[in-house]
């Protein structure tokens, strides 16, 4: 991997790239590269350094050396040498270096400038690497939420709109620590034998309803419009127990939708690995067979530790206060 050029003051930003527990100390150059990060791992970079590191992450544009049209449209070329993955695209290069001391990672994007007309591929080839160098780590990152309650910890999958928040705020109330309501790192620990989730945010958003129900009063702060709905964003940890970025053992998954009545019934193992691959195909962009392997014995390994289950939410928010007896059932 080529060597970034020595930034100029101003041209770069040093800090903690955050994603669940794993903290790395980070660099950026330009530092617009911080905020693409940011933008595509929600609320994972901090200006401070990680008090227990990790290991390292730089990001930067452009390098010399770098062939970039070497690799064909679509596609990634990867080299695992064992302690030392490589992988390119037509618009990211980046290396990952697994030592005793920690786990380095090393990006070069082709341009830095939003205003370049192949940017937005860039983001979506940064995304992709990204995923791919965090499975290296053992460890997917997933739309979900997770609550601890009842010494149980519960990881509740869904998009936009299934209650998510909702949910993990509900149990919040009724006793649980909220992880995380939208996004969680799913890690495979080998030295523990099984895996755990952390919170990859320590901040969640309501719905007026949402809020009017769980809270006696309204919530500091104005609505801003979220991907089309107006919520309020605030501080987890200001109003129930919380502990984002700390990795605790899972104990069963739920796949929640909103419907008519509070049901749970079990999943078969093969419909929730299929459901979980699907849910992370899009984002790691399998290249052949063995990626596809690699994603369905990372899922394969959660699904035979933690049992599965569709959760049916009720349109009646009053009714979600009997959620903790079902999840003790």
């Amino acid at each position: 991997m080529p060597v970034p050029p020595s930034p100029i003051d101003g041209e770069i930003r040093t800090g903690t790239w955050q994603i669940g527990r794993l903290a790395f100390a980070a660099s950026a150059s330009p530092p617009r590269l911080a905020h693409e990060l940011s933008l595509l791992f929600k609320q994972s970079w901090r200006d401070h350094a990680p008090a227990s590191p990790t290991g390292s992450l730089t990001i930067h544009a452009g390098a010399a050396g770098i062939d970039w049209d070497e690799v064909p449209d679509d596609a990634i070329a990867v080299r695992d040498a064992g302690h030392i993955l490589t992988l390119r695209t037509r618009q990211v290069a980046a290396t990952l270096h697994r030592c005793d001391a920690g786990r380095d990672l090393t990006l070069v994007t082709r341009t830095a400038d939003p205003d370049d007309a192949t940017w937005p591929e860039v983001r979506v080839h940064l995304s992709i690497v990204l995923h791919r160098l965090l499975l290296a780590l053992d460890a997917l990152y997933l739309h979900a939420a997770a609550v601890h309650i009842d010494g149980r910890t519960h990881v509740f999958i869904g998009e936009k709109g299934a209650g998510k928040s909702t949910l993990s705020l509900a149990l919040g109330r009724a006793g649980g620590t909220v992880l995380a309501d939208d996004h969680v790192l799913i890690e495979r620990r080998h030295d523990a034998g099984h895996y755990v989730v952390s919170g990859c945010e320590d901040r969640a958003r309501l719905a007026a309803d949402a809020e009017t129900w769980l809270f006696d009063r309204p919530l500091p702060g104005l609505s801003a419009c979220f991907a089309g709905t107006w919520k309020k964003e605030f501080a987890i940890g200001d109003y129930v127990s919380a502990a984002a970025f700390t990795p605790f053992r899972i104990d069963a998954l739920h796949f929640p939708v909103v419907g008519t009545s509070l049901t749970r019934t079990a999943r078969s193992r093969a419909a929730t690995v299929i459901e979980l691959l699907g849910r992370t195909r899009r984002s790691f962009r399998p290249q052949g067979p063995a990626d596809v392997d690699a994603l369905l014995d990372f899922w394969g390994g959660l699904v035979a530790q933690a049992p599965a289950f569709n959760l049916e939410l009720p349109g009646h928010l009053p009714a979600l206060s009997g959620l903790p007896a079902l999840l003790r059932a």
